[in-house]
């Protein structure tokens, strides 16, 4: 009876550190428009950034091929559009992401593939849709490390940061107003950045991990 029990308490604690680590793997990053006061609120955050919007892009080792989401939602009552586009990396960080290659499919389709250092597809602002209230869009996010990355990025950081614009649709001029809406447009953006945060760890390749 002892072992039954042995035997069903370690089964257990297995399901149970299976669980916390499925959380934690398939926990995405969130961008949520919360209003033209308020703006926008990134999460997750981290120890590197308040607003950083990936937990899974943190030790990476050459080889690695890492999956990642971030959810885009409208929480104000107004339908709005959602816009995006990427700075780049930020100061010193260009030498270790211009190794990676960060790839951004939205609904299956490409809108960036180049090294994670680059602005790339999102140079320019990049149309995510329109969102009523509670609407939610998807990104999926790949990062590739290079088996070749060699021991002089260990335990390095690198920053890109990332801005998020929202248009208030709800205030735009009534049909039929014959003034040009370009500029009164242009005055309704919310727009903040975000950090996406990309540490290396101490470089074993993976194939010697598996040795």
């Amino acid at each position: 009876m002892k072992n039954v029990k042995k035997i069903l308490n370690a089964l257990v604690s297995i399901m149970i550190a299976t669980s916390l680590l499925m959380v934690n793997i398939c926990a995405a990053g969130n961008v949520s428009y919360e209003g033209e006061k308020e703006g926008f609120v990134f999460t997750p955050g981290s120890s590197n950034s308040k607003s950083d919007l990936l937990e899974n892009f943190k030790d990476v080792v050459p080889g690695d091929e890492i999956r990642d989401s971030i959810e885009i939602k409208n929480n104000t009552n107004s339908k709005v559009r959602i816009y995006m586009k990427a700075l780049g990396a930020e100061s010193g960080s260009a030498e270790l992401l211009n190794q990676l290659r960060l790839v951004i499919t939205k609904q299956g389709q490409q809108i960036f593939n180049s090294t994670a250092a680059a602005s790339g597809g999102l140079t320019n602002w990049c149309y995510l849709g329109e969102f009523e209230k509670g609407d939610k869009e998807e990104l999926e996010l790949v990062l590739e490390v290079p088996i070749e990355l060699n021991d002089n990025f260990q335990d390095s950081i690198g920053y890109v940061r990332w801005v998020f614009k929202a248009e208030d649709l709800s205030k735009t001029p009534k049909t039929g107003d014959s003034r040009n809406i370009a500029p009164y447009m242009s005055l309704l953006g919310v727009s903040m950045s975000a950090a996406i945060v990309i540490a290396c760890r101490a470089l074993r390749r993976k194939d010697e991990e598996l040795a």
